[in-house]
């Protein structure tokens, strides 16, 4: 999560009060929602920043809803097989709609939303710093994951029984006490196998932040060098390869976000990993708070990236669902250095 807020930052979020109101009480089951989706009229040429030549904007929408349980949408996954979203919040609630594609594989629309809140394990308490679920994969197993900021946790709940009660997974150590600091970017590896990075917390020897490679009840420690200022929001896996969003706020200058890959081959335990850069966006162009992050094929081959904005639930930010075509299928990869740690 980012918070905006004239305040300093807290444990919750800005948001707190209406976090509230949406997270008291276990999982009634999906409630319909209405959601308007409006084509999003401010995209540059249809090409995006720096490295637009490997990346193509499909479609961009503007998501709107007056139920009190949208926004600050923070996860993002796409069941393949049924063409659907699935989403979480900073409320601990799961939304989910169809993707409406064309012929070619564009994103057109969606239909059939729906949203639920996140049952909780045996143990978990309720309040907003129990229900801040920041980050959203799957592990290939047939598993979705949740990992939440605050009172730091990863939950498991099978594909299958998404209302059922999750199961606990390990926590990598280093997380620290509650705070708004947790796996903020989360994405599969092969082999069932997790990558979590934590969106502000200082990698041992002062350059990135820690990351794990997460096996069962293993969680072994890497580390992640984000651009200067940036500091990872989302992740998502494609075949070997995992592209992570970053993101970076300032007063003067807002919102700016960069996409960067990796390869699976180099996120192994005692890594020390660099995103190779595919694209630079900011404020007044496509600049908004990215979370969400999820890869797929498109119906033409290409690799196709669907990104997602958290608007903390605050009328200074939007929701934003954008569709993007790689071009270039055959990138070179130098995203690793040194040895696994002794």
């Amino acid at each position: 999560m980012f918070c905006l807020a004239l305040g300093p930052l807290t444990t919750t979020s800005c948001a707190e009060d209406r976090l509230s109101q949406t997270t008291s009480g276990a999982a009634a089951g999906p409630e319909p929602i209405i959601v308007e989706a409006t084509p999003y009229g401010r995209v540059p040429g249809g090409v995006l920043g720096a490295f637009g030549d490997r990346l193509t904007i499909d479609a961009a929408f503007t998501l709107r809803s007056s139920h009190p349980s949208f926004g600050g949408l923070s996860g993002l996954w796409i069941d393949d097989a049924a063409d659907v979203a699935i989403m979480v919040n900073d409320g601990g609630q799961r939304l989910r709609a169809r993707l409406l594609h064309d012929e070619a594989g564009r994103l057109i629309g969606f239909e059939d939303w729906s949203v639920t809140s996140l049952n909780r394990s045996p143990g978990d308490g309720l309040g907003p710093e129990w229900s801040d679920s920041e980050s959203l994969s799957g592990d290939g197993q047939g598993h979705l994951i949740v990992a939440y900021e605050g009172m730091h946790r990863l939950r498991r709940w099978s594909i299958d029984d998404l209302d059922g009660i999750p199961e606990p997974l390990v926590l990598p150590e280093g997380l620290g006490g509650a705070s708004n600091s947790g796996i903020e970017a989360l994405s599969s590896l092969p082999g069932g196998r997790l990558f979590a990075i934590a969106e502000r917390v200082g990698a041992w020897g002062g350059e990135g932040l820690m990351g794990w490679v997460i096996d069962g009840d293993r969680a072994d420690d890497l580390i992640y060098v984000p651009a200067a200022g940036f500091a990872p929001a989302g992740a998502g896996r494609l075949d070997d390869h995992i592209y992570v969003v970053e993101r970076s706020f300032s007063l003067l200058g807002g919102f700016r976000n960069r996409i960067a890959t990796l390869s699976t081959n180099d996120v192994r335990p005692g890594a020390k990993l660099w995103g190779q850069e595919l694209a630079a966006f900011q404020w007044g162009l496509l600049g908004e708070n990215f979370e969400g992050i999820a890869a797929r094929r498109g119906a033409d081959g290409a690799a196709k990236l669907y990104l997602l904005t958290d608007d903390n639930f605050s009328f200074l930010q939007k929701t934003l669902l954008i569709q993007i075509s790689l071009n270039d299928s055959g990138l070179p990869f130098s995203t690793a250095a040194g040895d696994e740690k002794s």
